[in-house]
């Protein structure tokens, strides 16, 4: 856990020394989206029935913090909406062909008995170079160690893919101190319908779990 905390204090410090931007702009975005299942780490979280979700997101140089909200079904909790915070920092180097990303997130649930201190919460870093991204979560609070690995590539930025689809290569391991540890591989295609329509899949090995789903982006 320390590692983790020694790694995102590092960033953020690199990021308060590195050249001030000429001028402060902010930039607000949203989704609402179809799943036909919610698929969080290769497993569903709706008992493989659809959900709705969407996002807001409000950006500021590099800063950004997000709001996602999506139908869940968690039978022994009652919990029925998941609704998750995120903050961050994004620093692109190498003449932003390259980025490192730090933050935390919180997992927190409606109708369940858990409060939001006692909530999952994770701090992250992650770094993306071309197409190949990597991010690692350690869970924090709790008195836990879990820890999630995972990690992307972008097939069709390195080889044509037809009707100028989007596909990504996955790939995922989890380090549970309550559960078994398991691995995981899979894939994501996406498509953009229209402007702001985007239809998407995704398949993951390990669970044997799929969902299509349909985003408008705003």
């Amino acid at each position: 856990m320390n590692k983790v905390y020694c790694f995102v204090l590092l960033s953020l410090s690199f990021a308060c020394y590195a050249d001030e931007p000429a001028e402060t702009k902010y930039l607000l975005s949203g989704t609402v989206g179809y799943t036909t299942d919610y698929l969080f780490r290769g497993q569903s979280q709706t008992e493989g029935e659809a959900a709705i979700q969407a996002s807001v997101n409000l950006e500021s140089n590099g800063w950004y913090i997000n709001a996602w909200v999506s139908e869940v079904d968690f039978v022994e909790s009652g919990a029925d909406v998941e609704v998750d915070y995120t903050i961050g920092y994004a620093l692109p180097f190498f003449s932003d062909k390259a980025v490192i990303e730090v933050g935390a997130v919180a997992y927190t649930y409606t109708n369940d008995d858990v409060s939001f201190a006692d909530d999952t919460k994770e701090a992250f870093i992650g770094i993306g170079v071309g197409p190949v991204n990597v991010k690692a979560y350690q869970e924090i609070g709790n008195d836990s160690d879990n820890r999630y690995y995972e990690g992307s590539v972008v097939v069709s930025d390195l080889i044509p893919v037809p009707l100028g689809i989007d596909l990504s290569a996955l790939a995922a391991y989890s380090d549970n101190e309550e559960a078994e540890n398991w691995s995981n591989f899979g894939f994501r295609a996406s498509k953009q319908i229209t402007d702001n329509l985007y239809a998407s899949v995704e398949y993951t090995e390990e669970f044997e779990n799929w969902a299509g789903g349909l985003t408008v982006k705003f």
